[in-house]
């Protein structure tokens, strides 16, 4: 697939790989060669608890007990942000600072295919309401 593999085996450690691991400065310079990336184009996050409600710039704000929770935002080009929820209630979106997303630029929000314009401003929060 086209992916680098580095794979080190301690031989009879068992679980205390770590201990060995850490000796000298190896892993610290492999784990120098690699960049989180803060603001991705997409962002997909399932979770259940509030305890893990954050992802890079998605917040998840109201969950569904007992459901997992899910959110799959995606800008499909600049100011365009399309998102697919289930089994949520309530979400925000941190866009300060995020490339796709200048704020003096009108944004099109789509959230579970309904088309929602908004100003771009540094957060967005949604939620959903009973039309019935």
């Amino acid at each position: 697939m086209g992916t680098p593999i580095d794979y080190v085996e301690y031989a009879d450690v068992h679980h205390n790989a770590w201990d060995h691991a850490h000796q000298g400065t190896t892993i610290f310079a492999w784990f120098d060669r690699f960049r989180r990336v803060p603001f991705p184009a997409r962002v997909r996050f399932v979770s259940q608890m509030y305890k893990y409600s954050s992802a890079y710039w998605t917040h998840l704000d109201g969950l569904t007990p007992g459901l997992p929770a899910s959110i799959d935002a995606r800008f499909m080009t600049p100011h365009r942000l399309d998102i697919t929820t289930q089994h949520l209630d309530g979400f925000t979106v941190h866009l300060a600072g995020h490339p796709q997303c200048a704020r003096d630029e009108p944004l099109v929000v789509t959230i579970d295919d309904c088309v929602m314009p908004r100003q771009a401003r540094g957060s967005l929060s949604f939620a959903r309401t009973d039309q019935g």
